[in-house]
């Protein structure tokens, strides 16, 4: 049998793993579309390049859009969206595959034959899995957005409450 300690402790995590979920998927796709806005404005400026090489053009544009051009693809290397947006989708993927194991967890809690010493020892194993994969996050450059994760927070909580309420 659970004690209440070790069922609150899962729920925690359970908690905190769907928080994760939706915070990295968020971050994720804030990277993606970083990305696509910087091919799109490369894009943009190196037509208008190639335009002027095409037609008659004033210098000052050809200029401009060569500085632009230049600009861009600095402002894509040292922001390095791809890789981010890789990682983090990566992150997320492995993130929402831990939290399916802490809701197999919670919905196993009730069994008699479960022990407190073995549901302790997958709760550390799954957490330090969360830290491992999170902390990666640091390593390519990712700061912590403290207010997506607060939403994060809300809507995780909202939507397990909803899921498990009796």
């Amino acid at each position: 049998m659970v004690s209440e300690t070790t069922r609150n402790a899962v729920w925690q995590e359970l908690l905190d793993a769907a928080r994760l979920v939706r915070y990295y998927t968020s971050l994720a796709d804030r990277h993606c579309r970083k990305r696509r806005i910087m091919q799109s404005l490369l894009l943009a400026a190196a037509t208008s390049g190639l335009v002027g090489l095409l037609g008659p053009l004033p210098e000052f544009m050809l200029q401009t859009a060569a500085a632009t051009v230049a600009i861009l693809v600095a402002w894509d290397s040292f922001g390095d969206y791809a890789r981010k947006a890789a990682v983090l989708h990566a992150i997320c993927i492995e993130c929402n595959r831990i939290e399916g194991l802490w809701q197999r967890l919670w919905l196993e809690i009730d069994r008699p034959d479960l022990k407190d010493t073995d549901v302790l020892r997958q709760c550390e194993t799954l957490g330090q899995r969360l830290n491992e994969i999170t902390g990666q996050a640091g390593l390519v450059g990712v700061p912590v957005d403290a207010q997506l994760n607060k939403t994060c927070a809300e809507d995780a909580y909202k939507a397990l409450q909803a899921r498990y309420a009796t």
